[in-house]
């Protein structure tokens, strides 16, 4: 493990990292995601870096949603957030969330992620290094189904047009329960 040290990276110096986990690669570009889903500016452009966040569900072994989006992006997507949906989930996690959590139990509520029908696992990310702390972890389908139904109809929405926007198509019909909690 390394803290970042790099002046080329000045975001997120203080923070501890270490090499990106190959489970956090894209599975669709079979290696580290490039760009942002949202303004698909490049993660990594010569010595330059740009903070991502990976967030990936599976239906028991098989990814059905990866998303890598930029800082910046994820920072505007939660400003677009209700505050209802916002105080509502903040609460929770503040209860719920388990400071030492990892990828292989729900970070809310221990179930294994083997005992799991499907489960999102996310990780924030510079580079090809993947920060640790609070991430990576991972949230059960029952977890992920309690937040989604903390959203407020506005945020729903909004949820839905994101998802729309960049997982359409007549094969893609995604239950939003199986939504990775893009907050």
């Amino acid at each position: 493990m390394s803290t970042d040290q790099n002046p080329e990276r000045p975001i997120f110096t203080q923070l501890e990292s270490r090499p990106l986990d190959p489970v956090f690669h894209s599975f669709y570009q079979a290696g580290p995601f490039t760009n942002c889903i949202e303004c698909k500016e490049r993660f990594v452009a010569g010595s330059s870096y740009l903070p991502y966040l990976i967030m990936k569900t599976y239906v028991h072994t098989e990814v059905i949603i990866e998303i890598a989006i930029c800082w910046n992006c994820r920072s505007q997507m939660q400003s677009e957030l209700s505050q209802q949906s916002e105080q509502s989930i903040r609460k929770f996690l503040a209860e719920k969330f388990r400071s030492e959590a990892h990828i292989e139990s729900c970070a809310v509520c221990n179930r294994k992620r083997d005992k799991c029908r499907s489960y999102s696992i996310y990780a924030f990310c510079n580079g090809e290094e993947m920060f640790v702390g609070q991430y990576p972890f991972m949230a059960c389908d029952q977890c992920e189904e309690v937040m989604q139904e903390l959203l407020s109809d506005e945020t729903r929405g909004w949820q839905d047009d994101f998802m729309d926007r960049h997982f359409s198509g007549p094969s893609l019909q995604i239950d939003p329960k199986l939504y990775p909690m893009l907050i």
